[in-house]
């Protein structure tokens, strides 16, 4: 019987025991997720992402200088009145709903964000 020479053995480090992060009680989650979402609630209203939406800051860029001249014939979007006498019927076509979607082909639709930013400067009260 042969004997295999001897080979050099490779040297295994000793791992370091990793700490788990403990999880917080269910209790502890279930307040935590609901106070989250009483804030949500309580801020959306006058609130997109913690800041007031205003007209002027938010809502007016939204709209292009074609928006506002193909649209001269229903309201001009340009004016925070006209946005604000006419604003359920602008996000039902924004949305898409009871109509053609706004703005019509080839220009793009608001994306569901800019839906929500114009949502929530009406239920803030219509800032200017």
């Amino acid at each position: 019987m042969t004997r295999k020479p001897a080979g050099r053995k490779r040297a295994v480090k000793a791992r370091r025991p990793v700490a788990k992060a403990k999880a917080a009680p269910a209790t502890t989650r279930r307040k935590t997720a609901k106070a989250n979402h009483a804030a949500k609630k309580k801020n959306s209203a006058t609130t997109f992402a913690g800041a007031a939406v205003g007209f002027a800051k938010d809502i007016r860029p939204m709209y292009t200088d074609t928006d506002i001249a193909h649209m001269r014939f229903f309201c001009d979007l340009s004016k925070r009145d006209d946005n604000q006498q006419h604003a359920q019927e602008i996000l039902r076509r924004l949305k898409g709903e009871g109509g053609r979607i706004m703005p019509p082909p080839p220009a793009r639709p608001w994306t569901k964000q800019q839906v929500a930013l114009y949502q929530s400067w009406i239920d803030g009260g219509f800032q200017p």
